[in-house]
Parts: structure tokens; C-alpha cells; sequence
């Protein structure tokens, strides 16, 4: 009982101490990402920032094809590889998962690259989109190598060189080349130049530092060509999950600039990275729940297996929460300070997309379990069905409902996905988010946000802070008293504690 305790503590920690590290990057990341969507949308208008996240969200089902699921796969065939002490198969996944990448990687960079005019004339009826569109291509292989080398650190539980290459490299130098673009008075037809340069300089850095910090037990092992076999069998499904899940997340964009015009594409995405911000705390946690998982999986642990997840659903929820309420409450202020007065009409379209990812935040990992217990392809079909919805839905809503409806169309396919994918880890695994927990969570939120509501119409910045501040203070005070705060959560808040401190 004395080693079952001290294993479950050290779980903890380690979950914690992983998350809060992922956090900590992925949200100043998201934070840097968001400064330059409003540095775009600011100093060059609505058409270019339409034109910029049009072409963004192009590339991004792009590179989600040539990762052929590698995000997906190789964290958790390292992990449970790395379990088992086989260490020549974890270097045999990781050459394979570099053979598919760049090989289907250049295949699509050629293709996306030649297909450019076709795009910018025939799909979206807007000339000034092909310059867009060949920076954007010729970014795919830059992006695919940072994003290998991030996943690689990740399936090895290294949490800071995951949050290094994925995030914070990128963004951090696409941000300062925009300040370069920006001081040098360049003309907005090229920004897709920042994400082209600031790729292309982070795939030096990644050369330069990556092979150096990998595990030494990966030397003097031979691998075989002919290996990759199990490997593309486990991800090729995966692939298609990755495809259809950027595609989810970009279909509205993408059928928004077909149907309406580029300036109604740059209202919407003054919506889009606010809602996403959401999303920080659901993917601090994954990228270390799922080598934790797949462990004690392969160790045939099913509590711990089980625990690892209720503690991610638990701290995704309680710290998503206060966030959405604010979300809730004050989509058009949020909105008019970042973007300004005349993007204030994606108010709306705010708070529906942020429906669908707090839901998601809800029921936790839940994609991620089903993979992690070895069933992609039940991954892969509910992808195909959220995605089928979510096309059918822009379709029809677009026309008739325009931000509005390509906003609810997404909300809908996201949450029909994360149900059905619930449904099935219950089934499976007799898994379900800590209901109990969560109504005295919601209790906690519900009395400052009813006070917060009644404060709405006399709102200005200093009051919003103000608010803000009292609001998350009432809502941990009223976390303490339901006794939401577990001996396992205290251990989690030292955590966190020393990331900050």
C-alpha cells in the first residue's frame, strides 16, 4: 500500500511538473501568436489579415496530410518502446517517422507549390492570395522538421524542448520578423514572408541544438529500411485523424473565404486565436499525459492508467473555466481590445466557438485515450464523421447565417466528436471525467460570475481588471471551501508553484 502511495505521488508530480512546464510555453506562445494576428489585423487591414489567415489556414491541412500522423504516433511508440527497455525500436520509429516525413513532405510541398495559381484564381476568386499561398507552400518542410523534433523530445517526457521547438521558436521568430517587416515599411503583399523566415531560422536552431540533447542509449543501434512496415500501419490512421482534425479547425476559414470576402474572413479570425486561447491548458496537458498513460499501459496499470486520467480532467476543467466565464460575458470587449472597434461584430461567433472547445476541456483526452489503448482507427472514424457534419453544416449555415453559421458548424461536429469519443473510452475502459468534482467547480464559478454579469453594463478596462482579479480570487476561495482542493491537488499547486517561482 506504502509503494502504491508513493508511486501515485510521484505520478502526480509528474504530471503536474509536466504540465505546468507545457503551459507556461505553450501560452506564451499563444500569446505571441495571438500578438501577431493583431499586429496584422491592425496595421494592415482586414483584407490582408484575411488574406495571411486564409493562406495560414491552407498551409495547416497541408502540413496535417504530410505529418501522416507522426504527432499522433510517435510519442506514444517511443514511450512504450522506452517502457520495455527496447531501445533499438525506439530509434527505428523515430528513422521512420523522419523517412515519412520527408518523403511525403516534399511530395506536397512540390504539389502545393505548383497548384498555387489554380488556388488563388479558381477556389478563392482573389489574385493577390498566389503570393500568400508560395510562401506559405515553401514553408512546409521547415515546419515539418521543427514539428519532428518536437515530438521526438515529447514521446522522451523532455517538456521543455517540446514547448522550445513547437511553440516557442517558431512564433518567438515569426513574431520578430514581423517587427522587422513592420519597421522596414514592407508592403503587405509578402507577409507571408515572417512565417517562411521565421520557419526556416528555427530549423537551423533545431539542427544545431536537437541531436545533441537526445537520449545516449539511442547510439550504436542499427535500424532497418524495411521496418517502417508497423510503424506506417500505427500511424497511417493517425494521419487522416491529423488531416481531419486541422481541417475542423480550418474548414470555417477555408469555406468562409469561398463564399464571402476577405474581410469577412478577418472579422471571423479576430474570433478564432481569443477562442483557441481556451485550448492553452488542454494541450499543456496533453503532451505528457500520453507518455504517462501509454507507460502504464504497457505496464498493464489500469488504476494509475485511470488516474492519470482524472487528474488531467480535472485541472484542465478547473482552470478552463474561469476562463470561458470571462469569455462568456465580455466577447465584445476582449475583442475591441486586441483587434479594435471594427471586428467587433465576431462578438458573437466568439462565444460559440468558445462553446465548442471548453466542452472539450470537459471531457478531457479522451481522443488521446483511444490511441493510447490501441485504437486509432476508431479515432480515425470519428474524425471522418465530425468532419463530413462539419463541411455539410459551413455549407448550408455560411450562406444563410454567414460568421455565425460557420461558427456554429463547428461548435456542433466538435462536440459531436468529443461525445462520441467518450462514449467509447467508457465503454472500453470504464473511463468517465470526474463528474462529482466538477458540479462543486461549477458551484465555485457560479456565484462570482452571476456578480460579474450584474457589473456588465458599466464596464470599462480598469473595471475589467478589477472584476477579473476579484473574480479569481472569490472562485479559488470558493474552490477551497467545497473542498475541490485534494491532497493530490496540493502536491500539483507546489508544482506549479516552483515553474513560477
Amino acid at each position: 500500500m506504502e509503494t502504491s502511495k508513493l508511486e501515485r505521488d510521484r505520478l502526480v508530480r509528474t504530471v503536474a511538473k509536466g504540465a505546468g512546464v507545457v503551459f507556461l510555453g505553450t501560452a506564451f506562445a499563444r500569446v505571441l501568436g495571438y500578438l501577431i494576428r493583431a499586429g496584422i489585423a491592425r496595421g494592415f487591414g482586414q483584407e490582408f489579415y484575411g488574406l495571411y489567415s486564409t493562406g495560414l489556414a491552407l498551409f495547416t491541412v497541408v502540413v496535417a496530410v504530410a505529418l501522416f500522423g507522426v504527432p499522433y504516433a510517435l510519442p506514444r511508440q517511443i514511450s512504450f518502446h522506452v517502457a520495455k527497455g527496447e531501445w533499438r525500436d525506439v530509434k527505428q520509429s523515430i528513422v521512420n517517422a523522419f523517412l515519412t516525413l520527408a518523403g511525403i513532405g516534399g511530395i506536397l510541398t512540390i504539389a502545393f507549390l505548383v497548384s498555387t495559381r489554380t488556388l488563388a484564381s479558381g477556389f478563392f476568386h482573389s489574385p493577390k492570395i498566389e503570393v500568400f499561398l508560395y510562401y506559405f507552400g515553401a514553408s512546409i518542410p521547415f515546419y515539418l522538421f521543427l514539428r519532428l523534433t518536437a515530438v521526438v523530445f515529447g514521446g522522451f517526457k523532455n517538456m521543455r524542448a517540446l514547448v522550445f521547438f513547437r511553440d516557442i521558436s517558431r512564433q518567438g521568430l515569426i513574431f520578430l520578423f514581423l517587427v522587422v517587416f513592420w519597421l522596414l515599411s514592407l508592403p503587405g503583399t509578402h507577409l507571408g514572408s515572417i512565417y517562411l523566415v521565421g520557419l526556416g531560422t528555427g530549423c537551423a536552431i533545431a539542427a544545431l541544438t536537437a541531436r545533441r540533447r537526445l537520449p545516449a542509449e539511442l547510439k550504436g543501434h542499427s535500424v532497418s529500411l524495411r521496418a517502417a512496415g508497423a510503424f506506417l500501419k500505427f500511424s497511417g490512421p493517425l494521419m487522416f485523424v491529423n488531416v481531419i482534425m486541422m481541417s475542423l479547425h480550418y474548414t470555417d476559414t477555408i469555406l468562409l473565404a469561398r463564399f464571402l470576402d476577405q474581410e469577412q474572413v478577418g472579422i471571423y479570425n479576430a474570433a478564432v486565436p481569443l477562442a483557441d486561447l481556451l485550448g492553452v491548458v488542454y494541450e499543456s496537458f496533453i503532451p505528457l499525459t500520453v507518455p504517462v498513460m501509454t507507460t502504464y499501459f504497457a505496464r498493464k496499470n489500469g488504476a494509475f492508467f485511470r488516474d492519470v486520467y482524472s487528474i488531467s480532467c480535472k485541472w484542465i476543467y478547473i482552470l478552463t473555466l474561469p476562463c470561458y466565464v470571462l469569455v462568456l460575458l465580455y466577447p465584445e470587449f476582449l475583442i475591441h481590445l486586441m483587434f479594435g472597434q471594427e471586428y467587433i461584430s465576431a462578438a458573437r461567433v466568439l462565444q460559440v466557438l468558445s462553446s465548442g472547445i471548453f466542452f472539450s476541456a470537459l471531457v478531457g483526452p479522451v481522443g488521446n485515450v483511444l490511441i493510447v489503448i490501441g485504437r486509432p482507427k476508431l479515432v480515425l472514424l470519428n474524425s471522418v464523421g465530425a468532419l463530413v457534419i462539419n463541411v455539410a453544416l459551413n455549407i448550408v449555415l455560411i450562406p444563410i447565417h454567414g460568421l455565425l453559421g460557420a461558427a456554429t458548424a463547428t461548435m456542433i461536429s466538435v462536440l459531436l466528436y468529443n461525445g462520441v469519443a467518450l462514449a467509447q473510452v467508457f465503454y472500453l475502459q470504464r473511463i468517465v471525467p470526474p463528474l462529482s468534482v466538477y458540479a462543486r467547480i461549477s458551484m465555485a464559478a457560479a456565484v462570482p460570475a452571476a456578480c460579474m454579469a450584474w457589473l456588465l453594463p458599466a464596464m470599462n478596462f480598469t473595471g475589467f481588471v478589477g472584476a477579473t482579479v476579484a473574480f479569481l480570487g472569490a472562485y479559488l476561495a470558493l474552490n477551497i471551501l467545497l473542498k475541490t482542493i485534494s491532497a493530490d491537488d496540493k502536491i500539483i499547486l507546489n508544482e506549479i508553484k516552483k515553474q513560477f517561482g
